[in-house]
């Protein structure tokens, strides 16, 4: 069962979140990206919508605009989040709301639609793309910070 995050159109919001914090800050693309050490064509692929962020970057710009992973993907309009006092890996994560929910992998690929080699393959550890990990926070009915255990408010 899903909650109702499965009607949330899936969205980029980093356009107007880069606009905004590129006008406090004066910064710009190129020192934007010398500054946080990412790749200046990577960040212009996102703002153009050409790929999403991983995961892995999505945390490192949520961390840099102090917001939540979940804001940044559009799933919610409020920015804050709240800290993990004791982070712990998705893969952690992962297997406690499997237990929590009582599903097997089986169930959650054939719920979820998706591939049983992929929720093989994040049981031993790999991270879902963007859109996988949204509709595990779906099904698992957490946000995604939740999920990805950077906040332990579900």
């Amino acid at each position: 069962m899903l909650c109702d995050m499965s009607k949330i159109k899936f969205q980029n919001n980093l356009q107007d979140i880069f606009a905004e914090y590129f006008a406090q800050t004066g910064l710009n693309v190129n020192s934007f990206a010398a500054k946080f050490n990412l790749s200046e064509s990577k960040i212009y692929y996102w703002l153009n919508g050409t790929y999403l962020p991983t995961i892995k970057n999505y945390i490192i710009l949520a961390d840099i605009f102090q917001c939540s992973v979940d804001y940044l993907i559009g799933i919610t309009e409020n920015r804050a989040y709240v800290k993990s006092k004791n982070p712990v890996p998705f893969l952690v994560r992962f297997k406690q709301l499997m237990q929590e929910k009582g599903c097997s992998k089986y169930s959650l690929a054939k719920e979820c639609k998706i591939g049983n080699s992929a929720v093989s393959k994040w049981s031993k550890g790999k991270i879902p793309n963007t859109e996988n990990m949204v509709n595990l926070a779906d099904y698992f009915c957490c946000t995604v910070d939740y999920l990805i255990g950077r906040s332990d408010v579900r």
